[in-house]
């Protein structure tokens, strides 16, 4: 019989903090930079301002992308779902929500990497929810 395969917890991960961070980072740009679209879009079709947008759009393109892979390394780095991580992405699409997420995400994963670290058992069941 072979031994089961064992998934490491975030805690075994000793660059999970710096994902923490750069995906924290990356969380405020995208959401700065959904803010900037949206005048962006205005300018374009209230004020026929089309160059903008040729600058712009390129630019929040590539700034959403880095963010989505920042997301998925930091959702499997810390052993969560791909529920939860295509909710996280969708955040970044929803203005102001996600600079929400980011304190939400950012707690939980927190709570999850100290929790493991202090109990040295498995991420996901080390820090369980409390009531807020």
């Amino acid at each position: 019989m072979t031994a089961p395969i064992m998934r490491p917890t975030s805690a075994d991960d000793p660059t999970i903090r710096t994902k923490l961070k750069v995906w924290q980072v990356l969380a405020v740009i995208e959401s700065l930079a959904l803010i900037i679209l949206i005048g962006v879009m205005v300018a374009k079709y209230g004020f026929e301002m089309e160059r903008l947008s040729a600058i712009w759009s390129p630019i929040h393109g590539f700034i959403f992308m880095a963010y989505a892979l920042a997301t998925a390394i930091l959702c499997f780095g810390l052993n969560w779902g791909i529920g939860r991580m295509l909710w996280i992405m969708l955040s970044g699409c929803i203005p102001f929500w996600s600079f929400v997420m980011e304190r939400k995400v950012t707690q939980d994963a927190r709570l999850q990497i100290d929790g493991a670290l202090l109990a040295g058992t498995d991420a996901r069941t080390a820090a369980p929810r409390t009531s807020r």
